[in-house]
């Protein structure tokens, strides 16, 4: 049976300057005025996707995502970028309207996407059923949130014929409804020709038609999102002095280090160190320090990842240091990405830290308080430090400790039991046991405190895996704070001072370290009213 599902809009161009206005409005909306914004995508392969064809989900985050708009995608399914969906390849609308029946209420959504109408034949007449089918899933989804916003599409067309010669009927009918029903009718079958948008099956959408798609759905979706997320009178919040002072890019943050050091030479890579020193002077005190390892799978990223709380902290009077580390090759042709392994990464981790530690006194550091932190996979090779012996650099004194004394985590990618796929399939490809380099089930009672944060619904650091993690560190006698934020995915903000969840990150590291002693006391900024919870392993 075949799968199928899809998305329109009129005019696929996009208004770039209207969305660039539309995310600094949200930016600085409090979340009095507006919450983050659940989609779901309901329908059948077209939303789902597949192998052999592209999808329109990836396509519509993408632009959401660099317009700055805060959405969250949920449903019972994900795909393999992570984006959850209600997407039934092969399934006719009748049959995904029974499923949603099924799920609606563990998944509820503030935007319902809806593109239907395949895996039917002509001879079966099956355009009323399509429509009540259509009806029940928007009279349900407005039960369940009487402000949902609909997006109910024309279905894209098909060459496939005589099979899906009803489609032209059938979108006539969804602008009836439409209207009827008072949602908006995203029109996917104007622009789309399957002659150059689908795949040989002449169905399914290809890179031209996903594209085409997604411009649509965003399209129709940015005014009713401006609409939902800026009531009249929404009032702004100021942002506290002391992260307004920060720069307005990574870069730019990353340009202010005091200093740029060469920690380790190899494979005939310089790899750099950019070291962020406090401007006031310690009064004869040692100051506390902060490494930073980015995240990207071990194949991305680079030092500006960190350095919006490398400045930050230093400004409070820590000494920190964010580094760039050799990346899996996967056959890439690039400066860095030269490993081999997961376990030249680690390596690389562990002769930055030691580098850090030895030069404690050049930068008036405490070399028995430098904490270490990082997200996804950095937050696994931080825990790393301290939990995976052995993958010593030979250059390394291995006499100077590689372990933190204290961690930071974002959304840790560091149980490879279960919880990372692409780590445990890194591991493999390499020859590793996975199991052998997972930080968060090798664990044990000489593991630092720890601050970790987490959006409830992260596919690569699941809630079980760190829910499991804090069981074992209480029973170990090991402090861990555990913050999981609501509604939230792998990517829990997104890296600019207005972001309030990027805000309460920055907020909750002060606190952190003042929690140690390695801060002195002082009022902080009030948290932004982002949900979240709070777990401690020791109370």
């Amino acid at each position: 049976m075949e799968r199928n599902s899809s998305n329109s809009v009129s005019d696929p161009s996009i208004t770039m300057r209207s969305i660039r206005i539309l995310a600094l409005v949200l930016a600085a909306l409090t979340t009095q005025a507006f919450s983050q914004t659940r989609i779901l995508c309901l329908g059948d392969s077209i939303t789902e996707g597949g192998g052999t064809f592209k999808v329109y989900r990836p396509v519509l985050a993408e632009r959401l995502e660099k317009a700055g708009i805060p959405v969250v995608f949920v449903g019972p399914k994900k795909d393999k970028t992570g984006l959850s969906h209600g997407g039934y390849g092969g399934r006719s609308i009748e049959q995904v309207a029974v499923e949603y029946g099924k799920f609606h209420a563990a998944h509820p959504a503030d935007v319902v996407i809806i593109h239907s109408g395949h895996n039917h034949t002509v001879e079966e007449k099956p355009i009323p059923g399509i429509i009540r089918a259509a009806e029940e899933m928007i009279t349900l989804a407005r039960k369940d949130n009487p402000k949902v916003i609909i997006l109910l599409a024309k279905v894209i067309p098909s060459g496939k014929l005589p099979k899906y010669e009803y489609i032209p009927e059938l979108n006539r009918e969804i602008s009836k409804l439409g209207e009827k029903l008072k949602v908006t009718v995203v029109d996917q079958e104007t622009g789309f020709d399957w002659k150059t948008d689908t795949i040989r099956d002449m169905v399914h959408p290809n890179a031209s038609g996903a594209e085409k798609m997604g411009a649509k759905f965003f399209q129709a979706l940015e005014p009713l999102l401006a609409n939902k997320l800026v009531p009249t009178g929404a009032a702004t919040a100021p942002l506290p002095a002391e992260i307004a002072a920060l720069p307005e890019t990574q870069q730019e943050a990353l340009a202010k280090a005091s200093k740029v050091l060469t920690y380790k030479t190899v494979d005939g890579l310089e790899l750099e160190m950019h070291v962020f020193l406090p401007e006031k002077p310690a009064d004869g005190k040692l100051r506390p320090g902060v490494l930073y390892i980015h995240g990207g799978g071990w194949v991305g990223g680079d030092p500006s990842v960190h350095a919006f709380e490398s400045l930050h902290l230093s400004r409070q009077g820590m000494v920190c240091a964010t580094i760039r580390y050799r990346l899996l090759s996967q056959g890439r042709n690039k400066q860095y990405f030269v490993a081999k392994s997961p376990c030249e990464c680690l390596a690389d981790a562990k002769s930055a830290m030691r580098f850090f530690r030895a030069h404690a006194a050049e930068f008036g550091m405490d070399p028995q308080r430098i904490a270490a932190g990082g997200g996804s996979a950095g937050g696994h090779l931080a825990a790393a430090l301290n939990t995976i012996h052995g993958y010593d650099d030979p250059q390394d004194d291995v006499s100077v400790s590689p372990k933190a004394d204290a961690l930071v985590l974002l959304y840790p990618a560091f149980d490879l039991s279960g919880g990372w796929g692409g780590g445990i399939g890194s591991c493999k490809k390499a020859g590793m046991d996975p199991l052998k380099f997972s930080p968060a089930t090798m664990a044990d009672a000489t593991f630092p405190e720890t601050l970790i944060l987490v959006g409830k619904l992260d596919p690569v650091s699941p809630p079980a895996s760190n829910t499991a993690f804090l069981g074992r560190m209480k029973a170990a006698g090991v402090s861990v704070e555990l913050l999981t934020y609501a509604g939230k995915e792998h990517k829990l903000f997104d890296r600019r001072k207005t972001d309030p969840h990027f805000q309460s990150y920055l907020i909750h590291s002060s606190r952190f370290f003042q929690k140690l002693g390695w801060l002195p006391e002082r009022p902080l900024p009030p948290l932004p009213e982002v949900e979240h919870t709070v777990a401690r392993s020791v109370d």
